[in-house]
């Protein structure tokens, strides 16, 4: 099986169901650094990707695609010097957790030698420790007023973090089934010395979680442009939020 092909194969074990109806809010959740998720699979992905360690980031996001690799968007302070940090790993991490499942007798190919084939490809493919996996780490200095916007218009969005109005249960919240795409966004503002946490996988198109989703967007992007460091786009992204927000 190619790398491509495994790769697959553990997507379309370890996808996640989507809620049912959109929330304009952010849901309550435990920060994704500290706690256990739906899948094994996302305390891997906070343990290779967390850099919250540090006492200068005020806000992060985790965002876990169904099809692609996981990556991580956050923004540091550091007297009054901002910067945008990007990270993404080089390879899915879901892998792992396929090869658990594997190891353990709980997911099987048609035969015992097909699947003892398969867990010797993902060996084979995969470093031993999930910490020696390559992260692709990218740093882009921001303006002090960008980054004073950005921790306001962040900051405001956690703190509007509410469970929804309908039973969680019925909307599908509690029914995790492989087969549905989607994205999930889970994001922190930390304030002083605790973090305020909230994740969302389904919302209105131009909403102002729409807007947040899209600063992590643009802000990526940002990232990515090796050539030309605009940030023009993301300046444009955090004042629609912040407009937003100030209609409250």
């Amino acid at each position: 099986m190619t790398n491509r092909n495994w790769l697959l194969a553990v997507f379309g074990i370890f996808t996640l169901s989507a809620p049912a109806s959109a929330s304009d809010h952010l849901i309550p959740e435990a920060s994704v650094f500290t706690q256990n998720y739906h899948a094994p699979t996302y305390s891997l992905y906070a343990k290779r990707l967390s850099r919250m360690s540090g006492i200068n980031v005020f806000g992060n996001v985790f965002v876990a695609p169904a099809f692609e690799n996981a990556f991580t968007v956050h923004f540091e302070e550091e007297e009054d010097e901002y910067t945008l940090v990007c990270m993404e790993l080089e390879i899915g991490l879901y892998a792992y957790q396929l090869l658990a499942e594997m190891r353990a007798g709980t997911v099987k190919y048609e035969t015992k030698e097909e699947t003892l084939q398969q867990i010797d490809e993902l060996e084979q493919n995969l470093p031993a420790d999930v910490m020696d996996v390559e992260a692709k780490v990218i740093e882009v200095p921001l303006p002090s007023e960008l980054g004073t916007e950005l921790t306001r218009t962040w900051g405001q969005m956690l703190y509007q973090t509410r469970y929804p109005e309908t039973d969680l249960a019925e909307e599908g919240y509690a029914s995790f089934t492989p087969g549905e795409d989607g994205t999930y966004h889970h994001f922190s503002f930390f304030h002083g010395s605790m973090p305020l946490s909230g994740w969302i996988w389904d919302y209105p198109p131009n909403g102002r979680v729409a807007k947040l989703v899209e600063i992590v967007r643009v802000a990526k992007s940002t990232c990515n442009n090796d050539e030309a460091r605009d940030l023009s786009a993301l300046e444009s992204s955090v004042a629609k939020l912040s407009q937003e927000l100030s209609n409250d």
